[in-house]
C-alpha cells in the first residue's frame, strides 16, 4: 500500500490490531462503568430498605398501613450450564395406540305429537 493522498501506509494486520485494541479499550471501560453503576445501586438499595423500615415503624405507631417497597427483581445472565447427569436418561414410555374409528350413531328426529 502506497501513502497516496496522505494516507498512512498501514497493512491490513496493524488496522485489525488497532481495531482490536481501541476494542479492548472501549470494553475496559464500559466494564468499569458498569461496576461503579452496581456499586451505586447497592448504596441506594440499602438506603431505600433503611428509609422503608423508618416508614413502617412511624406508620405502625400511628396506625397508617404500612409500606411495601416495589422490590426489584433481577436476572443473571448465565453464559455456563451444569453438566449432562452421567447416567442415561429415563426413556419415555412408547404411545398408547389409538383406539379404533367409531360407527357412526345414526338418530332419528321424531316431530313432536299434536
Amino acid at each position: 500500500m502506497s501513502s497516496e493522498a496522505g494516507l498512512p501506509d498501514l497493512t491490513s494486520g496493524k488496522l485489525v490490531q488497532q481495531w482490536l485494541a481501541q476494542g479492548e479499550t472501549i470494553y475496559t471501560g464500559l466494564v468499569k462503568e458498569c461496576q461503579a453503576l452496581e456499586a451505586q445501586l447497592e448504596d441506594i438499595e440499602t438506603r431505600l430498605s433503611a428509609k422503608y423500615a423508618e416508614v413502617n415503624q412511624v406508620a405502625h405507631i400511628i396506625g397508617k398501613p404500612l409500606l411495601e417497597g416495589n422490590r426489584r427483581l433481577s436476572a443473571q445472565l448465565v453464559t455456563t450450564y451444569a453438566p449432562e447427569p452421567q447416567s442415561p436418561r429415563t426413556p419415555i414410555p412408547p404411545r398408547m395406540p389409538t383406539r379404533p374409528p367409531r360407527e357412526p350413531v345414526t338418530r332419528e328426529v321424531v316431530p313432536p305429537r299434536t
